[in-house]
């Protein structure tokens, strides 16, 4: 039925994106590779391989994440994908949630060439190549330093079906207002949570001390789920 849904959107042809997700876990990650074979010819723009967070339902499932070994063979994985997907025009995006430091498997991988930012935004994309030319890849990592690693209070938040902001799609437990009594403009300039998570100069822990702090930083959601503090260090990182 999810594949009849997901042929059905593709006939469709109007949305501007369609994503495929899995859930990293000890007990499919040797059907990775096997899972992208199959869903990259079904004609989505984007897979994402995410991480069971610690938080909501998450945290009683955390018995069931990878080990850090293999978490970076996924992520190699997943980085020989996004690399070679590039070389083809990307046809289809491969990019990791909530696991911002798979930027740092891309650099290294690519030798710097080639590395998401806020997770989910390249600049290599079809539709911002489109818009805006070849450099915007060149442009947007020149920038980098302003909006690159978690994108949480960066790039993007979440919204769930009532109305309230939340800080990003899994923490749909902590809701930061409501868009249809306090707008958007005021909950994403003006929230204590959001204006914190944004003063990623504060980060502490390993997060702190890493070479690459200035594209990953840590999963901010995870470092909340962990110690408490969304400026907390990402204890899942495998590095």
């Amino acid at each position: 039925m999810a594949i009849n849904g997901i042929n059905n959107a593709v006939e469709f042809g109007k949305f501007d994106e369609l994503i495929i997700n899995t859930t990293l876990a000890d007990f499919n990650y040797k059907e990775i590779p096997l899972i992208y074979d199959f869903v990259k010819d079904l004609g989505i723009s984007r897979y994402y391989i995410s991480r069971i967070l610690p938080v909501g339902r998450g945290q009683y499932y955390l018995e069931h994440d990878v080990s850090k070994d293999i978490k970076r063979k996924v992520m190699r994985f997943m980085a020989q994908k996004f690399i070679e997907n590039i070389h083809n025009n990307f046809a289809l995006e491969v990019l990791g949630r909530g696991m911002p430091y798979f930027s740092k498997t891309c650099y290294d991988l690519s030798q710097g060439n080639y590395y998401p930012l806020c997770e989910i935004l390249t600049g290599n994309e079809a539709k911002y190549q489109n818009l805006f030319k070849s450099n915007t890849a060149e442009l947007l990592h020149r920038l980098n330093r302003f909006f690159s690693g978690c994108a949480t209070g960066l790039f993007y938040c979440g919204l769930d079906c009532d109305g309230y902001i939340i800080p990003c799609a899994p923490a749909g437990h902590i809701k930061l207002g409501n868009i249809l009594k306090e707008g958007l403009y005021n909950i994403w300039t003006k929230h204590p949570i959001l204006k914190r998570i944004r003063n990623r100069k504060s980060v502490s822990g390993k997060c702190s001390r890493c070479n690459m702090n200035r594209l990953c930083g840590g999963c901010r959601l995870t470092a909340y789920g962990l110690t408490g503090d969304w400026l907390g260090g990402d204890l899942s990182c495998p590095y």
